[in-house]
């Protein structure tokens, strides 16, 4: 693993930041799921990009495999509180119920024990390339799982952000749309790390993607107060 620049450090930073501000944000509005899947999303993320601006400071191997694992973790979290949040906030609870939507949340759930328990076998090997270029070490016949349910999460996701852009009363419009804007740049970092079969750099993007896209939520739908109103409405 390759030391990131100054700037992207310090952008991995802010990101973190970002993030627990927003956590804190939408777990004062937890009495609906949407709040509390958006205060497990920005969660993850602060997790994410937290882990990987302190791997680029020159911290012994065996404890950036450690920040390494625990940054794929938060962002195995951001992706699947993405995936719950647009659900809720859409009001397609029902979705939830559905096999397909069940197995993209259970593959996010099943790469973190593995993403935790595997690869630390390495370390006492010497095998320094290895570690280095993959230090998460996801088994090899689980990549194209994880990297396709992390791109479909996003993709659906994003899906029911468009829809509602066109669906929701005229009032709340163009806030909407603004979400529906911002639902793209996890889905951007998530295109990014299926290409680069999950190794990093790749894997930066996605927390990076999912602040900017709470950030932007949360300013969009903020003055209309849509995460208190829209789905408690659609809960009672």
């Amino acid at each position: 693993m390759t030391d990131v620049t100054h700037p992207q450090t310090i952008g991995l930073g802010i990101a973190a930041v970002t993030s627990q501000a927003l956590t804190v944000y939408a777990w004062r509005r937890r009495d609906t799921l949407a709040g509390q899947a958006l205060a497990a999303m920005m969660a993850g993320s602060a997790l994410a990009a937290l882990a990987h601006a302190l791997s680029s400071v020159g911290v012994p191997p065996a404890m950036r495999v450690l920040l390494a694992k625990l940054a794929f973790c938060g962002c195995e979290v951001s992706s699947g509180a993405f995936l719950v949040f647009a659900i809720a906030f859409a009001g397609r609870r029902s979705l939830l119920r559905r096999p397909s939507i069940l197995a993209l949340l259970g593959v996010h759930a099943i790469s973190i024990p593995l993403a935790l328990l595997l690869g630390w076998s390495r370390l006492t090997t010497g095998d320094v390339a290895a570690v280095a270029a993959d230090p998460v070490a996801l088994p090899a016949g689980w990549r194209p799982a994880h990297g396709t349910a992390t791109l479909a999460s996003t993709l659906v996701a994003s899906g029911l952000f468009a829809v509602m852009a066109i669906q929701v009363p005229a009032h709340y419009r163009s806030r909407v749309r603004w979400m529906a804007v911002a639902a793209l740049l996890p889905l951007a970092a998530s295109m990014a790390y299926a290409a680069h079969a999950g190794h990093e750099p790749a894997i930066r993007l996605i927390p990076a993607g999912h602040a900017a896209s709470g950030l932007l939520m949360v300013l969009a739908f903020h003055g209309l107060g849509l995460l208190d109103a829209l789905p408690l409405a659609r809960d009672l």
